[in-house]
């Protein structure tokens, strides 16, 4: 992500011959950094450097090739070097900035990124940077600990504030390439792509694969094969819901057997009663419990998970909750929820309602997207109307594989229709499916943001600016640690915010906060 000016100023403040040359050279170096000659850019500033003349974007260029190269003292020093001799320029505070994260000084890089921002408001990069720095500072309960999340909370309105949704996607197509370095032993895998319901924003039926579960002979074979690269960390989902399998304790006994572990187990809870002695037989491999829920009340909730029974959904959530608190190894709970202007009016009530299975703080909301057969629901019920953009470049591009219950591999968690497969397990390794030319070729449009190469599917797939989900979290956690005041309290500030947030009036979001 470092950054680096596409004209270099004029460094002269005099006639001398030995700092024009001096310059000349340096700006020649600059052409071949940019054109990717880092050797031969390397060895010309060095030779500018060489004549004595104190060139700032000459040692910058020589801190930034050492960065590259792993030489971190040195660049540093080159860097700040640079800075001496020039503190007005941006690229200079945001590239020390970025260094200083390799050295774990977060602060520093805070300071310096800020220093960039006030040289130059616009500069994009130096708000992105402080933005991922704020939100990755860890910090506990107290008086700092509510300066610090505030202040994460200030960064991601900062980013919203001058950085367009395009802008901050545009800016990843930087940060990846066609190849990935594959983790073998990491996997989605579809157990079964069938479920008891037909949610709104994902409508599984209208999926036109043949429903049905993966055989137990070719899960054990995946299991197998991705034991052999390392310990095996499965999800169990695609489109559908593991607690809708009958043969999950099979499942799980293989996995077992091969020393794999589902990290975490995603499900709409309906038919935890059938499986609630299997769940706690299996602790030891499944990492935590994820429920689905998405509402605080019986009419939102049948609403949007069509076909669910919200006196079922409490009698089974009641069911574990009770058997979790007498476990002598309790799960931890995650709860899941998807916001649209179906549910908005009741979020803030959500974690108060299901409180009986885990604390406030682990309740995390996303807004809906468009991982659907069709986009009829996201348009209808997106909360924002304008933040919203194509899933270019889609990060699911570089993230695990997901294997389809015929052995099939997938870049998508919701391919309904196998419209994105790419390679198969029963004949290739992940690693060499995650890099054949098929994927390579999709991750190039999407770097390339070229809409003509890809499947129609990734050209309809849209979805909310990720910043705001990150935002509402924030927010969720910083009532939640330092407010504490309940649920309706809460949803009286979220209904203040949410106009704020599509009117773009990031201030006045603040001021709510601040408020709370």
């Amino acid at each position: 992500m470092l950054a680096t000016a596409s004209t270099l100023p004029d460094e002269t403040t005099s006639k001398e011959p030995t700092r024009e040359a001096a310059s000349r050279t340096t700006a020649l170096a600059l052409e071949h950094f940019r054109a990717g000659r880092v050797d031969e850019a390397d060895r010309l500033c060095r030779d500018a450097l060489a004549t004595g003349a104190e060139s700032a974007w000459a040692n910058h260029l020589v801190g930034l090739i050492a960065l590259g190269r792993g030489r971190t003292d040195e660049g540093l020093a080159a860097i700040k070097r640079s800075l001496a001799l020039d503190p007005s320029v941006d690229d200079f505070l945001f590239n020390h900035a970025f260094a200083r994260i390799s050295r774990s000084d977060p602060l520093t890089t805070l300071i310096e990124a800020a220093r960039a921002i006030s040289v130059n408001p616009a500069h994009g990069p130096s708000r992105l940077l402080r933005g991922e720095v704020m939100a990755k500072i860890s910090d506990e309960p107290g008086d700092d600990g509510r300066v610090v999340s505030r202040a994460r909370i200030v960064a991601l309105l900062d980013s919203l504030e001058h950085i367009s949704s395009r802008d901050y996607y545009d800016a990843k197509r930087g940060q990846v390439n066609e190849f990935v370095r594959a983790q073998d032993s990491a996997a989605t895998i579809e157990i079964n792509d069938s479920c008891n319901i037909d949610c709104v924003m994902c409508r599984t039926s209208e999926a036109s694969r043949p429903k049905g579960l993966m055989k137990l002979s070719l899960f054990e074979e995946i299991v197998a094969k991705l034991a052999r690269s390392g310990p095996v960390d499965v999800a169990l989902h695609t489109i559908g819901d593991p607690l809708a399998n009958k043969r999950l304790p099979d499942y799980l006994a293989i996995l077992r057997k091969h020393g794999g572990i589902v990290r975490f187990l995603s499900s709409n809870c309906l038919m935890m009663d059938r499986h609630i002695d299997t769940l706690f037989e299996y602790r030891d491999i499944i990492g935590t419990i994820r429920p689905s829920i998405d509402a605080a009340s019986k009419q939102v909730y049948e609403l949007i998970r069509f076909g669910g029974k919200w006196e079922t959904l409490i009698e089974n959530l009641n069911l574990f909750a009770e058997r979790n608190r007498r476990s002598n190894n309790p799960f931890p709970v995650f709860v899941n929820n998807t916001i649209s202007k179906d549910n908005f009016h009741e979020i803030g009530l959500i974690p108060e309602v299901f409180s009986f299975l885990t604390s406030f703080e682990n309740f995390g909301f996303g807004f809906v997207n468009s991982l659907a057969p069709r986009n009829d629901y996201f348009f209808a019920a997106n909360y924002f109307e304008e933040h919203y953009v194509q899933n270019s470049p889609c990060g699911l591009l570089w993230n695990r594989p997901h294997i389809l219950k015929d052995g099939s591999i997938t870049t998508c968690c919701r391919d309904y229709n196998g419209e994105l497969i790419f390679g198969d397990f029963k004949t290739e390794t992940v690693d060499t499916a995650l890099n054949n030319e098929h994927i390579r070729a999709l991750r190039r449009a999407h770097i390339a943001n070229d809409t003509s190469q890809m499947p129609e599917l990734c050209r309809k797939c849209y979805v909310v600016d990720e910043r705001l989900d990150t935002l509402l979290n924030e927010i969720f956690q910083y009532f939640a640690r330092f407010v504490r005041s309940g649920g309706r309290v809460l949803q009286q500030h979220l209904d203040q915010i949410g106009p704020l947030l599509k009117g773009r009036d990031y201030r006045a979001v603040l001021a709510v906060v601040d408020s709370m």
